[in-house]
């Protein structure tokens, strides 16, 4: 798998979109994983401060660490969902932790 970045708020949104979806169908084939359960709650909570274009407050994006948790939980070698999922979390997480200036593309 190649490398990519998020790189404009509109892709952060479409990225959280479909990494939502994702582990809410883990959740509902695995009701019990509560490690689902917690990643879902934070991409939910990323969802929500950053609604409208508002721009998560510092202690916001302290709070969330899906990505260490992917990192730890989600390997990327036991098939291409695992992978894809684990690389979507990574790039949230790393992007909403960083929350940069809308990059303009030409």
């Amino acid at each position: 798998m190649s490398a990519w970045y998020i790189r404009t708020r509109s892709e952060f949104q479409q990225v959280l979109g479909e990494a939502i979806a994702a582990l809410s169908a883990r959740c509902q084939r695995v009701p019990r994983l509560g490690l689902y359960h917690i990643m879902l709650e934070q991409l939910r909570s990323m969802q929500a401060w950053s609604a409208h274009g508002r721009t998560p407050t510092p202690s916001e994006r302290d709070r969330i660490d899906v990505g260490l948790i992917a990192i730890r939980e989600v390997d990327p070698q036991d098939d291409d969902d695992d992978a894809h999922l684990h690389e979507l979390l990574v790039q949230l997480d790393g992007y909403f932790t960083e929350w940069p200036e809308d990059e303009h593309i030409d």
